[in-house]
């Protein structure tokens, strides 16, 4: 798997939170469409987290997980898209690929995030 910037594609980064206070290495989703990744920079993300307070369930989406990592996302902790703690993030600040969000997943996201942004 080779390590470039694709939607439904994990990366870890530095993100700011929906208090101002900088998050460091923490896991995202692009979201930017891949016929779009090449002209922008920066990128559209979602930011994932395993923490349920940050969002309402009605705000956020289950990403496959697995305690010994797992095989596709490669996340071993239960883990959400919160589709209101949207960023963007510049190529070169991407500190490390990961897994993809399978495919049905990426839709469900994104159609969250449109949903929310109306």
């Amino acid at each position: 798997m080779p390590d470039k910037p694709e939607q439904g594609r994990i990366i870890k980064g530095n993100f700011i939170d929906q208090f101002g206070h900088k998050v460091p290495d923490h896991f995202a989703m692009i979201l930017t469409d891949n016929e779009e990744i090449e002209a922008v920079d920066p990128i559209d993300v979602v930011v994932i987290s395993s923490c349920t307070t940050l969002s309402r369930a009605d705000e956020r989406v289950a990403i496959p997980w697995d305690p010994r990592c797992h095989r596709r996302t490669k996340l071993w902790l239960e883990s959400y898209a919160i589709c209101t703690w949207l960023r963007q993030i510049k190529k070169e600040d991407i500190i490390e690929y990961r897994g993809f969000v399978p495919d049905d997943i990426v839709e469900v996201i994104i159609n969250k995030v449109n949903e929310l942004l109306e």
